[in-house]
């Protein structure tokens, strides 16, 4: 995630909750040993705590909202989601290098808890777990093909897995098969890197958080058949993309967020359709935000169930005391089929 809020957010934690607390919040823990099942208490939270029956976020549902919480240390900074169809299960990325598996509960179509959860540390191609948080600062998580990538920052570039599936956890213990860099990524800010990322039928997208342009736009990439080329996403408002999945129709649904001392964070849920060529700009169209005073916090990533047709967007606490790991579901708009 961005510095800056980094910086102010760990600031508040040792000013508020003294200095222990605040050296343990900038403490991030990195990856666990091994395969392990997770504890976790997944309470209800409302969306709205002054009406806990508002059930509505502008045109979107709300189908469930939990806060998820654990006493094991290295829970916590969720970052990249993907939806696992033949399980049902959440396959989701730690920028601690952590994977962590997920099983919703739902009674009907609502979202009432977790069944079963597991973590694991990301192995590189000589299946060894990170060894600094350079090198573990997962962002991003997508399929390119019957594989999976996970993107970092700080060291931008990606780390492929084959075979890997939250409907298996014992297969969490795959080293990647492959190192993968993008040279245009190089000049993107360190701490500002690839943030959200998404498989389009074949064709894999990362969206930068940092790398504007006179036009306030972040550079974004596409690898088609002449390989990696470079498209503009436009940003508005102190927005900026940390997460993304496909939309049933080709499009991208992308998650904005923007942090400003004294109101907190807002999050906006996007729907995005590339340029028909590179170095064009892409076409959004805001459907939702989220904002104080209703539940919201650092959510970084979004995965969507086609076959259900929802959303499941989850928050990074950063190992922050003062941040929650939030798991909200959200049923799909009719306006996904249209075009922005």
């Amino acid at each position: 995630m961005a510095r800056g809020l980094v910086e102010v957010l760990g600031a508040v934690a040792a000013l508020g909750l003294g200095v222990g607390a605040g050296l343990w919040a900038a403490g991030t823990p990195l990856s666990v040993r091994g395969l392990e099942p997770l504890s976790l208490v997944a309470t209800v939270v409302p969306l709205d705590p002054a009406r806990p029956d508002r059930h509505e976020l502008g045109p979107l549902r709300v189908l469930g909202l939990l806060q998820l919480s654990s006493t094991h240390r290295h829970f916590g900074g969720l970052s990249g989601l993907l939806h696992e169809a033949a399980c049902g299960r959440l396959l989701a990325v730690s920028d601690a290098g952590n994977w962590v598996v997920l099983e919703p509960r739902w009674e009907g179509a609502r979202l009432v808890g977790v069944r079963a959860a597991w973590i694991a540390p990301l192995l590189d191609p000589d299946g060894q777990p990170p060894g600094s948080k350079r090198d573990a600062d997962a962002e991003a998580l997508a399929r390119d093909g019957d594989d999976v990538l996970v993107w970092f920052e700080r060291d931008h570039r990606a780390l492929r897995y084959r075979g890997l599936s939250a409907c298996r956890p014992e297969s969490l213990g795959t080293p990647a098969v492959a190192e993968v860099r993008v040279p245009q990524m190089a000049a993107w800010p360190e701490n500002e890197g690839p943030e959200a990322a998404a498989d389009l039928t074949g064709q894999p997208v990362v969206i930068g958080e940092g790398a504007k342009g006179q036009d306030g736009s972040v550079e974004a990439l596409w690898r088609g058949p002449e390989g990696w080329q470079a498209f503009r996403y436009p940003v508005a408002d102190d927005f900026a993309p940390v997460g993304a999945d496909a939309l049933p129709d080709g499009q991208l649904v992308v998650v904005e967020r923007r942090f400003r001392p004294g109101l907190g964070v807002a999050v906006r849920i996007v729907q995005a359709r590339l340029p028909p060529r590179p170095g064009g700009h892409a076409e959004v169209r805001p459907i939702a935000q989220l904002a104080p005073p209703l539940t919201v916090d650092n959510f970084e990533a979004v995965a969507v169930d086609r076959a259900a047709g929802r959303l499941l967007l989850v928050s990074d606490d950063n190992f922050n005391p003062l941040q929650r790991t939030l798991l909200l579901t959200l049923a799909l708009p009719p306006q996904a089929d249209a075009a922005p």
